[in-house]
């Protein structure tokens, strides 16, 4: 087994954030393992996450499943809002850290033989404080922060020869109906 703890501080114009991150990794028969907890802070709270993983290699390591339990804080910036959307301004809504409470996903990565690797994963994050582009009620663009919950696939692919190699992927989240569409 390995102890471990990370350690992750943002300081901008607009908040001072980190995280402290203690996990032990280690192996539980064929299974392997990651625990911890993620102690985070942002103006004003103190927040702690669940930080777990656990995986199984199957098929002389050609396949691995693997499953966990994350929650973290998300430390936006504003040169990300720009990116997000050009007419950002900070009038909008000053940046602040999007807190993912649980992240709870299933995935499945491998390789073959011939050069192809693969990743795909599934799951349901639960965010709070989640950037929104919304109107105001005197009817200007704005910048609004909501609880909410979405699935969330995604898909890697890689393939690789002496000569070429070709990357890629697709992400998708499904937002439930009613919640405005955003950043």
């Amino acid at each position: 087994y390995r102890i471990n703890t990370d350690f992750n501080f943002v300081t901008n114009s607009f908040y001072t954030a980190g995280h402290v991150h203690p996990h032990v990794i280690f192996q539980l028969g064929v299974f392997d393992i990651d625990a911890g907890l993620r102690i985070g802070w942002v103006p004003e709270k103190f927040s702690a996450n669940p930080a777990i993983t656990a995986s199984v290699h199957l098929l002389n390591d050609y396949l691995k499943i693997y499953a966990g339990a994350e929650g973290q804080d998300h430390y936006t910036q504003y040169w990300e809002y720009k990116n997000y959307s050009h007419h950002y301004f900070v009038n909008y809504a000053e940046p602040r850290p999007v807190r993912e409470i649980a992240d709870l996903y299933l995935g499945v990565d491998g390789h073959a033989d011939f050069g192809l690797q693969y990743d795909v994963k599934a799951g349901y994050r639960f965010l709070q404080d989640a950037p929104f582009w919304a109107i105001s009620d005197r009817g200007f663009e704005c910048l609004d922060y909501q609880e909410l919950s979405m699935f969330h696939a995604d898909l890697a692919v890689n393939w690789s020869s002496e000569r070429f190699n070709l990357d890629g992927g697709l992400h998708l989240v499904k937002v439930p109906d009613g919640v405005p569409y955003g950043v």
